[in-house]
């Protein structure tokens, strides 16, 4: 290579980084405190199940567990305390303990709702670390304890 070659080459290194433009897809945000960040968007639907699962595990373990708490509440509503509760009302079965079936309804719909949310926020990207679902979830899931627990003594 003759000198006047490698000086155009080393004229074209500054110039080509000079021109060179952040890219669209790249999205600067700020936390808390003021430190920035690059959002990145990832395209899952390229992995394998597999994949897909381990990302999942590995950036949000505690979905998994919520969405097999929300199937089991699913189940219990659908196979066991709805259809008592659509007997009771139809003069069917007696209506002892009725009161215990209605506080039970509503404790594990509220349980539902309450997963669903935090559910829709982790979806959406949104914090969820100091949000008030996760307080809420754990009074639920404490009350639910709590009068399961106190059948079972019965």
């Amino acid at each position: 290579m003759t000198s006047s070659r490698i000086s155009l080459l080393v004229q074209e290194i500054p110039a080509k980084r000079k021109s060179r433009k952040k890219s669209p897809e790249r999205n600067e945000a700020f936390d808390d405190t003021g430190a920035a960040y690059e959002e990145v968007k990832k395209d899952l639907s390229a992995l394998s199940r597999e994949e897909q699962m381990d990302v999942l595990y590995s950036s949000a373990p505690e979905l998994v567990g919520l969405l097999s708490e929300l199937n089991d509440v699913i189940e219990q509503l659908e196979r066991k305390v709805n259809p008592l509760l659509s007997l009771v009302k139809k003069e069917e079965i007696m209506t002892e303990g009725v009161r215990y079936l209605e506080v039970k309804q509503h404790l594990l719909l509220s349980y539902c709702q309450a997963i669903t949310f935090y559910l829709l926020l982790k979806s959406e990207g949104q914090p969820i670390r100091d949000h008030p679902v996760l307080a809420r979830l754990v009074e639920i899931k404490s009350l639910l304890d709590k009068v399961f627990s106190s059948l079972s003594q019965c």
